[in-house]
């Protein structure tokens, strides 16, 4: 991966950092403040690992990029689980199918099959992700914004640990 691409991939994640760390200290104000935040977090760690993953496996696809990262980094569940990762990997586990809210899809629910299985955790991170960028997530709907929370809290920390091993962070 190229030197500027790792900056890019730097600064994406640090915003998800600074983002974390808001859901950490507690944000004032309304109760609305904090589920924007979470969306903001989930956009940045999503745009740092599709930054990361297209510039570590070079694949024209985003399925085959995230195959790759799931083969390569399919253990970092079990290696690396802190609290807050295990509690939004189950929170995802938990919620169930997630219907592709895109327009006149045909593409089938997706859902986490078990709680170490790196694929159908990122598969679903996935779709919230894209649910969100395309209008099918709001946060202002509580299972929505529960899956945009579980989902920008497990990617960050699966992430994190890619970036560490590789020595972007």
């Amino acid at each position: 991966m190229d030197t500027l691409r790792k900056e890019i991939v730097r600064t994406w994640f640090l915003n998800a950092r600074n983002s974390i760390s808001g859901l950490r200290d507690g944000l004032g104000g309304s109760a609305t403040e904090p589920r924007l935040h979470d969306a903001n977090g989930l956009i940045c760690v999503a745009i740092a690992y599709e930054a990361y993953a297209f510039g570590t496996f070079q694949k024209h696809s985003a399925e085959k990029n995230r195959k790759e990262f799931c083969t390569r980094f399919g253990n970092v569940i079990q290696l690396s689980n802190p609290t807050d990762l295990t509690q939004a990997i189950h929170a995802l586990y938990v919620a169930g199918e997630v219907k592709d809210m895109t327009p006149n899809s045909t593409r089938p629910p997706v859902k986490v099959l078990n709680e170490t299985d790196l694929g159908s955790i990122m598969a679903v991170i996935y779709r919230v992700r894209s649910n969100l960028v395309h209008g099918g997530k709001d946060v202002a709907n509580d299972r929505s914004y529960e899956l945009i929370r579980s989902s920008f809290i497990a990617l960050y920390y699966i992430l994190e640990k890619a970036l560490v091993e590789d020595g972007i962070l």
